[in-house]
Order: structure tokens, then sequence, then C-alpha cells
């Protein structure tokens, strides 16, 4: 393997303007077709063998689509009741607006005498439960999916009502945004590299290859999802060891170069 990567060091470094086109050419290509066709996400678990699997697949043969689970819809006041005309008209505007959505299967108004039965009412009417059981997967529900239906809920906000979801649909609409956490972790890693090699090209060169690397590498992973189950996280983790193996290792092998130069 040292012979082959010595080679293929050389290599590059005798066509090193080639190369770069090849890569430039390659992120664009690999961005161009992630665009166009869209990163696709499959969250499906399946733990063959385990009891919990077992009565998944019990659920999803005789009972569908029990196996996804509610996503419990909360809606609550701090003054008045829900029972009030206002907040009781608003609660069933949503009721209505949840139903007709294409991806739900079934849906309870706590209001309704079906919901008392069940407890879905508290005892002073201030905060009320609605289960909300979906016809997707919940390793498949998106995040245009989760907004639309928290979107049908708008009666009830509109009314002055609180209205929180957990569940499946809460974890998507809660998923942290680690935008501003990568950012602050390149600018970190520019100025870490800029005062070790004392060189602003020097420092620029590992985080111009790890975006390159990156670019493909996110890409692909989006295009992979049309041909094999890859789950939601995938992107993330390939950033987090793309942004460390493009930097530090580009570190190690800048440094261990700058040694041979010095020797």
């Amino acid at each position: 393997m040292g012979g082959f990567l010595f080679r293929l060091g050389g290599l590059t470094a005798r066509h090193r303007i080639a190369v770069i086109v090849v890569w430039i050419g390659l992120a664009a290509l690999a961005v161009g077709l992630g665009k166009a066709y869209g990163a696709k996400t499959d969250n499906g678990l399946t733990l063959p063998g385990t009891d919990s699997q077992a009565a998944f697949d019990i659920l999803a043969q005789r009972f569908p689509p029990q196996q996804n689970g509610t996503n419990p819809f909360v809606f609550a006041v701090e003054e008045g009741k829900l029972t009030d005309p206002a907040n009781r008209a608003a609660i069933a505007a949503t009721y209505k607006a949840i139903k007709n959505s294409r991806e739900v299967y079934s849906v309870v108004n706590p209001l309704t005498k079906d919901g008392r039965t069940v407890g879905l009412l508290s005892e002073d009417e201030r905060i009320a439960f609605m289960p909300v059981l979906l016809k997707v997967d919940s390793g498949f529900i998106t995040d245009r999916l989760a907004h639309a239906i928290l979107d049908a809920t708008a009666p009830a906000t509109k009314a002055g009502i609180e209205v929180a979801v957990g569940g499946s649909i809460g974890s998507v609409l809660s998923s942290p945004d680690t935008g501003e956490s990568e950012i602050i972790g390149n600018v970190s890693a520019m100025v870490i590299l800029a005062l070790v090699f004392g060189s602003l090209i020097a420092m620029g060169t590992p985080i111009i290859t790890a975006a390159f690397a990156l670019a493909v590498g996110l890409s692909a992973i989006g295009l992979l999802g049309h041909v094999m189950a890859v789950p939601s996280v995938a992107p993330t983790l390939a950033t987090m060891i793309g942004l460390g193996v493009g930097i530090d290792y580009a570190l190690f092998l800048v440094t261990k170069h700058l040694d041979q130069l010095g020797e």
C-alpha cells in the first residue's frame, strides 16, 4: 500500500493541473446530479430475531399502520378552558384539517365524548392530547411532511392556543441545525492551521481539499440513497469524518512535508 500511495502521490504531483481540473469537474458533476435528483434517506430499522421486531411485524401484518406509533399533539391554554366556544371551534377546525391530510390514517378529537372517555382532556380542561396516526412509517417522515402536519394546527394557534407535538413528527421538527457549529468549527480550524503553518497558502490547502471532498462525498451519499437504504444521519456523520480526515490528516501530511524540506 505504501508503494502504491507513493506512486499515486508522484503521479498527482507531476500532473497537478490536470488533477485539479478533474477534481473541479468531478465536484461540479456530483453536486449537479445531487441537486437534480435530490437526496433520499431511509431511517427504517430492522432487528431480526428480537422481541421488539417480532411485535413490530405482528402490528404491521394484523393491525396496520399501528406499527408506526402515534404522534401526540398537545393543546394548552393559560386562561379559560379548551371547552370554551372559541377554543372548541379552533380545536374542531384543527382536527378536521389534520384528518383531511393525505398521510394521516386516524386522529381523535380530545373534546368529543370519545376523546374524554380515553382521557385525552385534563380535569381542568386546559390541556388536551390529539393522537395522530400516520400511514407513513416513522423512518420515512420528512421535514416537509412534518411541517405540513404541523401547519394543519393553524386554527388552534391563531386562536391563541399553545401547540406542541411529540413522537416521530416532533423528533423531525426538533432536529438541531448544525450549520452554525460547522461554521465555527471551520473558522477555528483555519485560525489553528494559520498559526501552525505560519502561511495562509499552507492553511488554505487542507480547507480547500476538504471542501472538495465533502462536496463530492455528500452528493454521492444523497445519490446512493436512491439505490440503497441510507439513514438521514449519514450526511452529518460524513461531514464530521470528512472534516476530520480532510483537515487533521492534511495537517499531518503538510507538517511532515515541511519537516522534510527543513531536513
